[in-house]
């Protein structure tokens, strides 16, 4: 569903961002990027709806390459979910996610049942939060909505950019499992950038882990713990994982 070829990144500067990235990631599969900051992980996930351009290589989405489609288009079919979720401050919970469809000139009504079972699906009815305003609700509970409305044109791709990052662990732990169980129903494809090594061990069935630009080690939880591709991939896992694994 996702597939990059020998992607680079470099700006006008000089800085190289990203240098020859190349992954797939499988319809259906959470696919979680990791490393440090400044290694390239968000500038890959704003490469793939082009919210910045690469400097060499392509990107497929289910075969058809990026480039070719109009940049607007693009982003409206694809799911985006940032860590403080952008929610209109000045509008409903009902309003912002119905918003989409207004954009898109959907059916008023399917729009607005679309959203009810979203929201269903998330945990808040629409008759108890519907009519609430953002600051109405707290970090998760907004998260959660942020969640549905990046579902609510049925994007085969989903993409997450420290979705979880500004939570408290316990509202993570529960928002973790509700993504993993919305993906069960619903099959996307995710790509999630975090900066947290236990959260892509739970959430992703392959992991990436950058420095510098450039991909060190692609697989599962099991390859990172027992078969760390180099130093720098041992160093992380265990500076991560201390007292964990």
């Amino acid at each position: 569903m996702i597939q990059l070829k020998n992607i680079n990144k470099t700006y006008p500067n000089g800085v190289i961002a990203v240098e020859d990235v190349s992954f797939q990631v499988s319809k259906g599969q959470i696919c979680c990027v990791i490393g440090t900051s400044g290694c390239g992980k968000t500038t890959i996930l704003k490469m793939i709806n082009r919210l910045i351009e690469p400097s060499q290589g392509q990107i497929f989405l289910d075969n058809i390459n990026v480039a070719k489609i109009d940049p607007v288009q693009l982003r409206r079919s694809i799911g985006y979910v940032i860590q403080k979720g952008g929610l209109l401050p000045h509008m409903t919970i009902i309003e912002n996610m119905t918003l989409m469809g207004k954009v898109v000139k959907k059916l008023k009504d399917k729009t607005f049942q679309k959203a009810v079972e979203l929201l269903e699906l998330v945990g808040l009815p629409v008759q108890k939060y519907g009519n609430r305003y953002p600051a109405e609700l707290s970090g998760g509970q907004q998260q959660r909505v942020c969640i549905a409305r990046a579902i609510m044109n049925d994007p085969p791709v989903l993409l997450m950019d420290e979705p979880f990052g500004a939570l408290d662990p316990i509202t993570r732990s529960h928002l973790h499992k509700e993504l993993l169980s919305i993906n069960r129903k619903l099959h996307k494809t995710i790509m999630i950038v975090t900066h947290d090594l236990q959260e892509a061990f739970l959430l992703g069935s392959e992991i990436i882990l950058m420095n510098q630009g450039k991909i060190i080690q692609k697989g599962t939880k099991a390859d990172f713990i027992n078969n760390p591709a180099n130093a720098f991939a041992k160093e992380f896992v265990e500076s991560q994982l201390e007292g964990y694994v």
